[in-house]
């Protein structure tokens, strides 16, 4: 990921700087950056788990690891000329990681996942954010989910009417995302 954003997302550079972008993208990208600490965390504890170590360990690590790549993210963000760091971002990048470890401390949370789609918007005859220099910060084709897992939930005499595998999600996602 390192060479695909310093080749894209962060190939022309300035002095680092801090930028107040709280409601950029209509707020896409803060749930970006939830997602993202979400994901890397998830992704570092199975690789993790997969080396080796023990659950506990590995999702404590994995989930430091998620944390630690999305803030370096930031920081590479606060040098980007297109870009600076932010801390609403870093703080959607803290919420993911935080949540990530709820899970695994507070099993109820695990009925509740974070997820992503991406399609690109041109797929379906709309147009892809302007300045986005990757698919990564294309807003206009993401969509962040959170999936609810219903049965989970259910009474156990409610459970026999309801499919397992059906969970409901709600989503956020805008569209059309220009800057002229």
């Amino acid at each position: 990921m390192h060479v695909y954003q310093i080749n894209t997302i962060w190939n022309d550079t300035r002095t680092f700087r801090f930028v107040d972008d709280t409601d950029q993208d209509f707020y896409t990208d803060k749930g970006g950056h939830f997602w993202g600490a979400y994901f890397t965390s998830y992704c570092s504890t199975e690789a993790l788990i997969g080396s080796g170590f023990s659950v506990d360990n590995a999702i404590l690590y994995g989930g430091l690891m998620g944390l630690g790549y999305q803030t370096y993210v930031e920081i590479m963000d606060g040098f980007g000329k297109n870009w600076g760091f932010s801390m609403s971002d870093f703080i959607g990048d803290f919420a993911g990681f935080a949540y990530y470890l709820a899970q695994h401390y507070v099993p109820f949370l695990q009925n509740f996942t974070p997820k992503a789609t991406y399609f690109p918007a041109p797929w379906y005859k709309e147009k892809s954010r302007l300045e986005a220099s990757s698919f990564i910060d294309d807003y206009s084709s993401w969509t962040w989910w959170l999936s609810v897992d219903v049965y989970n939930l259910l009474p156990q005499n409610w459970k026999k009417y309801y499919p397992s595998w059906l969970n409901i999600a709600v989503g956020y996602g805008v569209r059309d995302l220009r800057y002229e």
